[in-house]
């Protein structure tokens, strides 16, 4: 549907989508606001009821696009970085990569977020069987190897899990 053939009809549909309430939207749409009773009328009428339906409509489909392509192209474009990383042995770039993914799909609770007792994990060993468990599946590591040189405190050079040690 068109706009409206009426300006102030048009300007008060628009005007009523931006969040104005019926009578602000009629007196910023050019009325004269006596009583609240210019206002329905207007609101009553089919064709201004089909144009805010049809206003709100295309808001919603420009806002889910907008929102959809960003919040798909920043995790398409984090995971292409967290296989490159991978492919490059940049493992700090993979696991920096996997954290903005992890928090941008909901997997991680930050300190301001509110927590269920159901979600804190119940021991240090709980924990650190879910990390090994995740280290073994991003860097395709065996749990064991990762066990093995957290246990040695080894994940430096030569250990296969991390990669070589920054030079300062």
């Amino acid at each position: 549907m068109p706009a409206l053939d009426d300006p102030r009809r048009e300007s008060y549909c628009q005007n009523i989508v931006l969040g104005h309430s019926k009578r602000e939207a009629f007196r910023q749409a050019g009325y004269s606001v006596k009583s609240d009773s210019g206002a329905t009328k207007v609101s009553q009428r089919p064709e201004v009821i089909e144009r805010i339906s049809e206003l709100r409509a295309e808001n919603l489909k420009r806002v889910q696009r907008k929102t959809a392509y960003t919040r798909d192209w920043v995790i398409a474009t984090l995971i292409d970085t967290v296989k490159e990383a991978q492919d490059d042995r940049k493992h700090r770039e993979v696991i920096l990569a996997l954290e903005k993914l992890g928090s941008e799909l909901g997997m991680f609770i930050r300190k301001s977020e509110t927590t269920t007792r159901a979600e804190v994990p119940e021991s240090k060993e709980q924990v650190r069987a879910e990390i090994t468990s995740l280290l073994g599946r991003v860097l395709g590591v065996d749990e064991a190897d990762i066990k093995k040189a957290a246990d040695a405190k080894s994940v430096g050079p030569g250990t296969g899990i991390i990669g070589e040690a920054p030079k300062h």
